[in-house]
């Protein structure tokens, strides 16, 4: 690792939220879900969501455009990856209700956020492995 670049410290940055969102999740479970519902949120949509899809788009912008400065072969993955996960807040935006009952759906259900902890904890481990072999 003696070379992070933008691409594997991208891929750390991921994985390292992914399983400290996973920890909180676990350890203070009944008070995240009701921050999750109550504040995050909340039943009318938050400005705040607004900014964070401005950012992301922004870092998916910056992300293609190391791809096509930088040398490295697969970048085009990390930025393909950001890409698609925009399409999750675009869907805060522009139908903001259906995505709360989804995490109700989820948050509510303890066989469902066993199922989204695994996949989310298992993409983290595909990140971390990204950034050591891949970038």
């Amino acid at each position: 690792m003696e070379n992070l670049n933008y691409f594997s410290g991208l891929c750390y940055v991921l994985a390292i939220v992914a399983v400290l969102t996973r920890i909180l999740m676990l350890f203070c479970k009944d008070a995240w879900i009701r921050w999750e519902m109550n504040k995050a949120y909340t039943e009318k949509q938050p400005k705040w969501i607004y900014i964070v899809v401005l950012l992301s788009i922004g870092l998916a912008f910056y992300t293609w455009y190391k791809v096509y400065v930088s040398s490295l072969e697969y970048g085009w993955i990390i930025a393909t990856i950001l890409t698609v996960t925009l399409l999750k807040g675009f869907t805060l935006i522009l139908n903001y209700e259906a995505f709360r009952r989804f995490a109700k759906y989820v948050l509510y259900d303890s066989k469902r956020m066993v199922i989204l902890n695994t996949v989310v904890l298992i993409l983290a481990a595909i990140f971390v492995l990204m950034g050591i072999y891949l970038y």
